[in-house]
């Protein structure tokens, strides 16, 4: 079912009121809620970023036990755990185009993630970086961002046409190479 914390995903469709019936029904039940009590994939310094965000945020419907986790993970850097990005811009494209700028000088730093194998500090690629956005729109812009940036992305997009390179060379191959009136199509 997942966490309250998750809840914060409004916007898709998540109540966190759902979350609260939910533990409320099974406690009534005489049965006692299965808490998830420590977090195996993040930091210590993430999970305590966490903690102080959540257990407000929910301290009018949950117990700090039910929200709160303990890092499982030993600290492997000094990194901090959460940055902030400002990203300059008129628009949400120029703000996309400055998000790329900052993943290009972020893979120029240097900067280290643990390889989960043999716990060492390997350099990061583009496949450690996730962009999450609020919509689908604003997934185009970060998308055509980064890959005027020529960034690899890994991103769905509703056919070949809808990718920012091939839908700006077709109008310059529509036409090209094909005996008039012919439609595209094969004969069978």
């Amino acid at each position: 079912m997942g966490t309250s914390s998750k809840s914060i995903y409004g916007f898709r469709g998540s109540d966190p009121t759902l979350m609260a019936v939910v533990v409320q029904r099974v406690t009534e039940d005489g049965n006692a809620p299965e808490i998830l009590e420590k977090s195996w994939r993040s930091t210590p310094a993430l999970v305590a970023y966490i903690n102080n965000l959540f257990v407000p945020a929910f301290a009018d419907t949950l117990a700090p036990a039910q929200v709160a986790l303990t890092p499982a993970r030993s600290p492997f850097a000094e990194e901090p755990a959460v940055e902030t990005w400002r990203l300059g811009g008129r628009n949400k494209a120029d703000r996309a185009q400055a998000l790329a700028s900052g993943i290009q000088s972020l893979m120029d730093s240097g900067r280290t993630v643990v390889d989960k194998a043999p716990g060492e500090n390997a350099r990061k690629t583009y496949s450690d970086i996730a962009i999450l956005c609020r919509t689908n729109a604003n997934l185009n812009e970060v998308a055509n961002a980064l890959s005027d940036a020529k960034l690899p992305i890994r991103y769905k997009r509703p056919g070949l046409l809808a990718r920012p390179k091939a839908a700006s060379r077709w109008p310059a191959c529509a036409g090209r190479d094909r005996p008039a009136g012919h439609t595209g199509q094969r004969k069978s």
